[in-house]
């Protein structure tokens, strides 16, 4: 009998003063002058490449690295403090599109969060990890101050003894598993589980 398994993961990056500011903005959060606007092109290289339709099994050490990623939400803030167990909460369980968390997307697939048009991008990452730091700059979107929503599927063809679900970030996230809760971390640290 074969299993899928859906993990959902919400990851917030937020970041205060310098990083806040945008290139094209008056000044940052310190009153400071932005940097010139950066037109240098931008690729998702060398840390994703696209998908391919062939399924990808993990890497030999169990690691994940296909996953559907949506565009960044945008969810500016002035400082890492509010990282409370009840902000985080509400800010990643608040109704940014419908069927956000049970929406299995695909690759081009596009929704409306607010005023942002976003757009899922089926990729593999090259390494163990997925940078979604990288994946925001490689396209050119906002890197901080904002949070990421990323789905994968795993398809096992039987049920596997003493799995575990190792998860690491460097902001705070929520993960889903099968639509329910599995792992949470509501302060600015790095956290591996």
């Amino acid at each position: 009998m074969k299993r899928a398994l859906v993990l959902l993961a919400l990851a917030a990056i937020w970041a205060a003063g310098d990083c806040l500011a945008q290139p094209a903005a008056a000044g940052n959060a310190q009153g400071r002058p932005a940097g010139p606007p950066d037109n240098a092109p931008r690729t998702l290289a060398p840390y994703f490449t696209s998908a391919t339709p062939a399924p990808k099994a993990p890497d030999a050490d169990g690691f994940l690295q296909r996953w559907l990623l949506l565009e960044p939400i945008n969810k500016p803030n002035r400082t890492n403090t509010v990282f409370t167990d009840t902000y985080v909460r509400n800010a990643l369980n608040n109704e940014y599109f419908p069927n956000q968390f049970t929406v299995i997307p695909h690759d081009g697939d596009k929704v409306k969060a607010g005023e942002q048009e976003l757009m899922w991008h089926a990729l593999d990452s090259t390494g163990f990890n997925v940078k979604l730091f990288r994946f925001a700059y490689g396209l050119n979107k906002t890197t901080y101050g904002v949070i990421f929503w990323a789905v994968t599927v795993v398809n096992s063809p039987r049920g596997i003894q003493n799995a575990r679900m190792a998860v690491g970030v460097n902001g705070a996230s929520m993960w889903w598993l099968n639509g329910k809760e599995a792992v949470d971390l509501f302060t600015d640290r790095r956290m591996k589980m």
